[in-house]
């Protein structure tokens, strides 16, 4: 699984039952999130949020307050294409 970004629900659930079988026939939990190309600490949270049902509780991708709309940044490359500013370098593009 490796460092691919977030995993399914059913995938964790399975994971999380995958090690407890490992460790019930003997094998040490390290050794079996290693196998499975996961992190003992990812491990540790999928089974806190399998306990309590909401799977996984990381934020999403922050934006900005300040960021610019989509409505923004087309007014923007718009103005930059623009006859007055197409022949100059956008570092040489100012307000006025």
């Amino acid at each position: 699984m490796g460092n691919s970004g977030k995993v399914e629900l059913k995938d964790r659930l399975s994971c999380i039952e995958l090690v407890k079988q490992a460790v019930a026939a003997g094998a040490k939990k390290s050794s079996a999130c290693k196998i499975l190309q996961i992190n003992l600490r990812t491990l540790q949270r999928w089974e806190v949020s399998a306990k309590t049902e909401k799977g996984d509780q990381r934020a999403g991708p922050k934006t900005s307050p300040k960021a610019l709309t989509y409505e923004e940044k087309e007014k923007m490359v718009a103005i930059a294409n623009s006859d007055e500013f197409k022949d100059l370098n956008p570092h040489k593009i100012v307000a006025k």
